[in-house]
């Protein structure tokens, strides 16, 4: 039997980043009864398109708005049997397979958020004077700072270490979580600590800083939210003990 089309009642949507008009050339869908058990690998058939409605208004997020995300439908998609290339049981493996070399370019992309963050900061500090002082004279500020860099500098090795063991022919499920999670939450609080070395100004939208604090958000969430990552980073770090 083929893939039948959900009732129009109930769409399900599907998301699309960073195109005016999606192009599709592969879809995972739902299979039976559980996620884990479904989500076979097909190639989009050729009526995909032209069963498909995109929302014609762009989401609007509350950061990295430079990525385009709207919804999409496909009505009346039926896919023959004989498309599917992964079947049952098997595409939900395959895609969280995936996180292992997509989430060490994610966290390397939170770090570079948080090194933007800590460099203006840094640059205000030195220029911003308060009470005749500049603000790096200030010890709790400098201290900040410092903080700041030795947060940037380990979640860095963090990714790297990541991406090493990927080169290596190794699997890094742990490392990857680590460098994702890690790195996300640091982009985060280097992101907050900047605006608050900025005080006022950094709530401002005339300063870099507080589209920083939006743009971080999206690393705890996306790639597997920083709580998955934890359960994973549990669960091989545990399961190193048992074996």
């Amino acid at each position: 039997m083929g893939w039948e089309p959900l009732p129009p009642t109930s769409p399900r949507p599907v998301w699309d980043k960073g195109r005016d008009r999606p192009f599709i050339s592969k879809l995972w869908a739902p299979w039976g009864p559980g996620l884990a058990l479904g989500l076979p690998l097909f190639p989009a058939p050729q009526n995909a398109e032209a069963a498909l409605r995109v929302c014609p208004l762009q989401e609007i997020n509350m950061g990295q708005r430079c990525s385009d995300t709207r919804g999409i439908i496909f009505e009346d998609v039926v896919v023959p049997k004989e498309n599917v290339l992964v079947g049952e049981g098997s595409g939900f493996k395959i895609a969280m397979g995936a996180f292992d070399k997509t989430r060490p370019p994610v966290a390397a992309g939170a770090v570079g958020l948080a090194q933007r963050a800590l460099d203006e900061a840094t640059k205000y500090a030195l220029e911003r004077k308060t009470f005749g002082r500049h603000l790096v004279e200030h010890q709790a500020v400098a201290f900040l700072l410092a903080e700041m860099a030795m947060k940037v500098e380990l979640a860095r090795m963090g990714y790297q270490r990541a991406a090493w063991e990927v080169d290596s022919g190794r699997r890094n499920t742990y490392y990857a979580s680590i460098a994702k999670a890690f790195a996300g939450d640091i982009a985060n609080q280097l992101a907050t600590d900047a605006v608050q070395i900025f005080g006022g100004n950094g709530f401002n939208s005339e300063y870099p800083v507080e589209k920083l604090m939006r743009d971080a958000k999206i690393y705890q969430i996306y790639e597997g939210t920083a709580q998955i990552q934890r359960l994973i980073i549990a669960r091989e770090h545990i399961g190193k003990y048992k074996n």
